[in-house]
């Protein structure tokens, strides 16, 4: 299937290519920076590529996943910044978090796909297998990245086919969080609920599971955001429901974001000549808000492109998907569910549709860990017989 190869290889390429063009009008320095980046982990992957079996890179799954938790402890004690997510290895600012995003996928797929276990089990396995990373995470604390993790894990679960009445609670549960904020909102949620359950035919203990998981859910909200959550953490959202109010604090690079999108109209104002970016109005332009810099620059156009070259790479990846069976189909569906929702989650953000939680844009933002393992996954997907 060539149609496969080239999406996951010259698509990525080309993403690759505009990330840097944008990095160097951006700053000439973070385009230096990154294109050494580039080069370096092309020839690692190449290496990997051409010296390694599939079945050995696999194995390697469970290696990586235990390697990125060890880091993941060694960062919470060692870690570099105001949050510990970095560690400093001198020519790179690693970050463990991002590496435990491709070893889960990797694990997850050859724990679900072990059919010599229960299904049962190999659920409860996979559930244990994401809630180390993803409170490890929390702890740093760095929300983005560990709702990746619980993304991905239902993904996963949910192809292998887990128990309806679950993914009724894991889409029910962000509803019942948001509804705690206000009585009247949460009595009309439950009232819904009620009905829902008394007309449903699931068994009577399941519907007992599920409004005790909800109601617990809507308590634990306020303590949660009041005694758990990190000050900055609440300014960022309260930002992205209002951030023309907190424009001067946490919402103004939210606000920042949409003028620069706004203003590029149709074709952009020309590489190099976005003001936004330009006067330091959007600090972010070469990480979290490359999406909206490019946006000012290159236009509707520009933004467009993006639009439907990652349209055309996810395609490669369902349409492999659909020819794999077992562990393969499953680290397909895991690496495509990894790149879904960073590619939503950071372009919604720009567009003030979801609050900013530091997701990168694949290919595209500046940074060296997100981008080796994004390469990573290629070089996986590369290596599966077409």
């Amino acid at each position: 299937m060539k149609s496969i190869k080239w999406k996951l290889t010259l698509i990525p390429a080309f993403l690759i290519l505009f990330g840097l063009i944008e990095l160097y009008f951006i700053k000439p320095s973070l385009f230096y920076s990154q294109l050494i980046k580039v080069l370096i982990f092309s020839a690692l992957v190449l290496a990997l590529y051409l010296a390694t079996p599939f079945e050995s890179i696999i194995n390697y799954g469970s290696l990586l996943y235990y390697l990125s938790l060890i880091l993941l402890l060694v960062t919470l004690f060692l870690g570099k910044g105001s949050v510990n997510r970095w560690l400093n290895l001198g020519f790179i600012q690693l970050q463990p978090s991002e590496l435990a995003k491709l070893g889960l996928i990797l694990i997850l797929a050859k724990t679900l796909s072990n059919e010599k276990k229960p299904l049962k089990a190999r659920l409860l396995h996979s559930g244990i297998l994401t809630a180390i990373p993803f409170t490890l995470t929390m702890l740093q604390p760095d929300l983005g990245t560990a709702l990746t993790y619980l993304f991905v894990a239902f993904i996963l679960c949910w192809s292998s086919g887990l128990d309806p009445a679950i993914t009724k609670i894991s889409l029910l549960t962000p509803i019942a969080m948001l509804a705690s904020g206000n009585s009247i909102a949460s009595l009309i949620f439950y009232l819904i609920i009620v009905l829902i359950l008394l007309l449903s035919k699931d068994p009577l203990y399941k519907k007992l599971i599920t409004i005790s998981i909800l109601i617990t859910v809507s308590l634990s909200t306020p303590v949660v955001w009041h005694k758990l959550m990190k000050p900055y953490q609440r300014e960022r959202l309260t930002a992205f429901l209002n951030p023309i109010k907190s424009k001067t604090r946490e919402g103004w690079q939210i606000y920042q974001a949409k003028i620069a999108l706004g203003s590029g109209g149709i074709f952009g104002k020309g590489p190099g000549k976005g003001t936004q970016k330009g006067l330091a109005f959007l600090p972010a332009a070469h990480t979290d808000f490359i999406f909206s810099s490019i946006g000012e620059e290159f236009g509707l156009v520009g933004l467009s492109i993006i639009i439907i070259a990652f349209y055309t790479f996810l395609t490669g990846m369902l349409r492999l998907a659909e020819i794999k069976e077992g562990h393969e189909k499953l680290i397909v569906l895991g690496i495509m569910s990894y790149f879904i929702f960073h590619f939503l989650v950071n372009i919604f953000s720009n567009l003030s549709l979801l609050p900013v939680v530091g997701i990168p844009l694949p290919f595209l933002t500046y940074g060296g860990s997100h981008l080796l393992v994004e390469m990573l996954s290629l070089t996986i997907l590369g290596k599966m017989e077409v």
